[in-house]
């Protein structure tokens, strides 16, 4: 343990033999303690090298709508960069093999799509433009969006950038609003479509792959969202139903597989990996949210229940932000009333 909480290292394990397959996993847990200005940190997102972003808020500085956010990124448990930024996390994405990408900016109007390799490029490609960056891989390639203003509208528009700052919009089929969800080490991009005038939720799902964009399926109300994609290209997402509920659902090989949800609980996917395990978040009637972990082998279950220290400690898991190869996975939760956040590594022998 680092003075700020980080794990020194996240642990690379293969997944459980088959024999053991049936096992409930049991979970280590590791709470990220507090950033340098004497504030929980959240975390953002973990990769198997070892790097972890996370970030926390500064409550002396609410202004209105203003809010300072403290960002931290670290390799190994040693801080490589800190930025602050106001009304979004500055540190948004993680790439294989460090490469960092967010926004930098004031107020909301300021903000500006950045990368770690690239520095601020937002302005440089769509000045006095709001801009995000949502996504990075280990090729350098970002992608993001940009929000443009078109008569009385406000249109955000997907973008991908090459490791040497050209940058271009990504348009799928239909136009409309769009949303780069995610980018893997292949160059597969994940992206959300609503048509123009379309109601909340007529979101369309599409993986452009080699030039070409591909339509995801959904789980029969028509309309689907993607939130990740693994490195070998499974695609993580959420759809309502026939019947209305709201699940997530796990795509393979032009597959989705129908996660389910638990019994009075809609259910909002954030992460997955190869292995096939998903984790997110389950949100009930009144608003209380719950994270979740998702294995083909065990279905559904309550990351909070597979940590039994952490909740004898008093904590609350509200949702699981993140997973690695090794299974390793970051949470965001609350700790006798305060948000907090930390890592639960598995502890079941391979």
């Amino acid at each position: 343990m680092t003075p700020l909480g980080f794990p020194s290292a996240l642990p690379f394990r293969r997944p459980p033999s088959p024999h053991r397959a049936d096992r409930p996993l049991r979970y280590t847990w590791q709470p990220l303690g507090r950033s340098d200005v004497d504030a929980p940190l959240i975390p953002v997102a973990l990769n198997e090298r070892g790097d972890l972003l996370a970030y926390s808020s500064r409550p002396q500085r609410h202004e209105g709508d203003r809010h300072l956010h403290h960002g931290v990124h670290t390799h190994r448990g040693t801080i490589v960069r800190t930025a602050e930024t106001e009304n979004t996390v500055p540190f948004a994405a993680l790439a294989s093999n460090g490469l960092v990408a967010g926004a930098t900016g004031g107020s909301y109007r300021e903000l500006r799509a950045w990368a770690s390799h690239l520095g601020t490029f937002g302005d440089d490609l769509w000045p006095d433009t709001v801009s995000l960056a949502t996504g990075v891989n280990a090729a350098g390639l970002v992608v993001g969006q940009a929000y443009l203003e078109v008569g009385l509208l406000l249109l955000s528009r997907a973008f991908v950038v090459t490791p040497d700052g050209r940058g271009r919009f990504l348009t799928p089929p239909g136009g409309g609003t769009t949303v780069a969800a995610a980018i893997n080490d292949d160059g597969d991009i994940l992206l959300n479509a609503t048509p123009l005038g379309a109601l909340p939720g007529q979101t369309q799902a599409w993986v452009y792959r080699h030039g070409i964009y591909m339509p995801l399926g959904d789980l029969g109300s028509g309309h689907a969202s993607v939130c990740a994609l693994t490195a070998g290209g499974r695609t993580i997402g959420s759809s309502r139903t026939a019947s209305g509920q709201h699940h997530a659902f796990l795509g393979e090989n032009d597959h989705l597989i129908d996660l389910g949800t638990l019994p009075g609980w809609s259910c909002e996917p954030t992460d997955g990996n190869d292995h096939g395990t998903v984790v997110g978040r389950l949100t009930g009637a009144r608003g209380e949210r719950r994270a979740f972990h998702w294995r083909p082998e065990r279905g559904m279950e309550i990351l909070l229940d597979l940590a039994p220290e952490a909740a004898a400690d008093g904590w609350v898991f509200d949702e699981a932000v993140a997973i690695n190869a090794a299974g390793a996975i970051a949470v965001a939760g609350h700790h006798r009333g305060e948000p907090a956040g930390g890592i639960l590594s598995p502890e079941n022998p391979i």
